[in-house]
């Protein structure tokens, strides 16, 4: 089977630093997810800032099957 793959980079609003639940970041996957896209891996990019290192973006990595 051949795949295509999708790269998004996506940066959550509203996070609040002790809850890990991002509702605008869950409802944006299935957006894709709907289309026939799985998501198979993220990575955080890191912002060192004086206050200590936090997550401010995220990179998506998903794939489907590509039509014939």
């Amino acid at each position: 089977m051949n795949w295509e793959y999708k790269t998004l980079r996506v940066r959550p609003q509203n996070a609040i630093e002790s809850v890990f639940e991002f509702p605008e970041l869950d409802a944006f996957i299935n957006q894709y997810g709907a289309v026939g896209w799985e998501l198979v891996a993220t990575q955080g990019i890191v912002d060192w800032s004086p206050m200590g290192p936090h997550t401010k973006e995220f990179l998506l990595f998903l794939k489907r099957p590509l039509s014939d």
